[in-house]
């Protein structure tokens, strides 16, 4: 659909954040970015939308208590909750 997409999926410090986002800029439809939900790096990105016209969504992560769902079987759920939020936005339905 001639839709570039970049995707960041680690994100833990203001540095990896603005690195991520300098490549993507200007080449990027959508990007999604890790990161932590506090601090800089969300000060960062916040910046960055604003003055580059990108809207942000904050996605909480997934995480388990106790051992009865194998983490695998979590982040595959998660990937496909992440990939049916990026073809709504694609199809305007987000």
């Amino acid at each position: 659909q001639n839709i570039l997409i970049g995707l960041r999926t680690y994100g833990d410090t203001e540095e990896i954040i603005i690195d991520a986002l300098k490549k993507f800029k200007d080449k990027c439809d959508i990007i999604v970015i890790a990161s932590k939900r506090y601090g800089a790096t969300v000060d960062e990105i916040t910046r960055f939308a604003s003055k580059n016209a990108y809207r942000v969504l904050w996605c909480a992560p997934h995480w388990r208590e106790g051992n009865e769902t194998q983490i695998d079987q979590l982040k595959d759920y998660a990937a496909k909750q992440y990939d049916k939020m990026i073809v709504d936005i694609i199809q305007g339905n987000l």
